[in-house]
């Protein structure tokens, strides 16, 4: 089946041939690819979820719409016309959908460059083997990348940003391996739990593995928390401006509790490789959020974070790099979550189903050229980039405000995160909440966040607009 209409709208839809996207789709309930069944996805097609939507009841989360791989999926993007898979809101919140759920073991799902953002869990990897390249996985709640049960990735070339807690989680025995990645501005950068190991580089088995190449800084807790028993391979990495003396304060490992395995950084490479034509490419490809309106519907708003129980007094804290003892790790169980209950996947209702068909799918594993350099476009110094890949490295802030908190204000206990559009003069020209707290805390975040201040952002010392991450919280 072949889709070329501009819109289709889907309550569900189970996929059972090979089928084509292309123009923009929404997505109203979980969208399951069966075995042997193989959906591509052509260059510049718009796929948005519904927020909090799910009319089929199925899958992991009920409330939220999925897309379930169990056959293969062919995401076929490239630097000019990146596949999109967003919120159907033109005021979207982290978590607003489940995200991209990849199931086979057997048959490799490519996606290339893709940007996948608004998921709780962007891309989730379980028992399967894809490939993943030249993406931008941003503003997911949970993670960027969640990997689970001996699953075996290859990820290259992808920027994995502003993730709500971790860029990358991984666990129960998997080994991804990450070639020049960035893994930025997240909560944590890597977290590993459970016989996991993650490969970030190892100069020992070389190119036939990984060289690294990677850059991983500017999380706001750790870079690496390894929370396995299992040593971590990260050569020939860069760490920012982190120093090798330094780096103790960036990972978190058996250094710290001798029940952990050790992150292996060294050697360590030169602090600055990420102004990369195609990652400048990639941070600047910030498409403005949903222009749609599914089934005639008002756009809505997440309502995803609730107030936190047993508030106290609320206070501001700006977003700073520092050390701690030991993050709290309150990322749900990711075996359990990933779990469905017993023969649910196989007697869901579908609410539509794909033309069917007995043939099989001929050559899944379509011509992988993930791991060839793509062509390297102008640089577009008017859009908007993320702040990572300023000159500065980061965005400087020269003013910042504090939200004004009353008396009478209702007490509640969490975080805020307002995104920032920084104008080249400086000023905050627009802002949004992309994680709530509830209508009052968020209206208090946003107006503070518009009086701030930053130093001006420069590309190749070019002034740029650039988007940043504003965390408030609130005790």
């Amino acid at each position: 089946m072949s889709l070329s209409a501009q819109q289709v709208t889907y309550a569900g839809l189970r996929i059972t041939s090979t089928t084509t996207w292309r123009g923009t789709i929404i997505i109203e309930g979980d969208v399951v690819v069966e075995p042997h069944a193989l959906l591509k996805i052509e260059p510049g097609t718009r796929i948005y979820f519904k927020p909090n939507t799910d009319k089929t009841r199925g899958g992991v989360d009920k409330t939220r719409s999925e897309l379930i791989v169990k056959g293969v999926l062919s995401v076929k993007g490239n630097a000019q016309n990146m596949v999109l898979f967003s919120s159907a809101t033109q005021e979207p919140r982290m978590g607003d959908w489940y995200g991209i759920r990849l199931l086979n073991p057997k048959e490799t799902s490519l996606i290339n460059y893709a940007q996948v953002e608004y998921a709780y869990n962007g891309i989730s990897i379980k028992k399967s083997n894809p490939r993943i390249a030249h993406c931008q996985l941003r503003l997911n709640y949970n993670a960027g990348i969640s990997v689970e049960i001996k699953a075996r990735p290859k990820i290259n070339n992808t920027l994995i940003s502003e993730n709500g807690y971790a860029g990358v989680i991984t666990a129960l025995g998997t080994r991804p391996v990450f070639h020049k990645c960035i893994i930025s501005l997240n909560q944590i950068g890597v977290i590993t739990f459970s016989l996991s190991q993650p490969n970030f580089g190892d100069l020992e088995k070389g190119p036939a593995n990984t060289t690294g190449q990677n850059e991983i800084f500017g999380n706001e807790e750790y870079d690496i928390y390894n929370h396995s028993n299992k040593t971590i391979k990260a050569e020939n990495n860069a760490w920012g401006d982190a120093g090798i003396a330094d780096l103790d304060k960036h990972i978190f490992d058996g250094r710290d509790d001798s029940r952990y395995g050790v992150v292996d950084f060294e050697p360590v490479l030169g602090a600055r490789e990420q102004q990369r034509p195609d990652i400048l490419q990639l941070a600047g490809n910030s498409p403005a959020p949903a222009a749609v309106t599914p089934s005639g519907n008002k756009p809505e708003t997440s309502a995803t974070n609730k107030p936190a129980g047993n508030p106290t007094r609320t206070v501001f804290t700006p977003v700073t790099r520092k050390p701690v003892a030991k993050p709290e790790l309150n990322v749900p169980n990711i075996a359990d979550e990933e779990k469905p209950p017993p023969n649910k996947e196989e007697t869901h209702r579908e609410v539509a189903d794909a033309t069917p068909s007995e043939t099989p799918v001929e050559n899944n594993n379509e011509t992988d050229q993930s791991d060839e350099e793509p062509v390297q476009p102008a640089i577009d110094y008017d859009q908007p980039f993320v702040e990572l890949v300023l000159d500065s490295r980061k965005s400087e802030i020269i003013k910042k405000v504090a939200p004004v908190i009353t008396s009478d204000a209702p007490r509640a206990s969490g975080r805020v995160i307002v995104r920032a559009l920084v104008d080249k003069t400086g000023r905050v020209a627009e802002a949004s909440v992309v994680r709530s707290l509830n209508p009052y805390h968020d209206r208090l975040a946003l107006n503070a966040a518009k009086k701030f201040r930053y130093k001006v952002g420069t590309v190749k010392g070019v002034p740029v607009r650039f988007y940043t991450n504003i965390v408030f919280r609130f005790e």
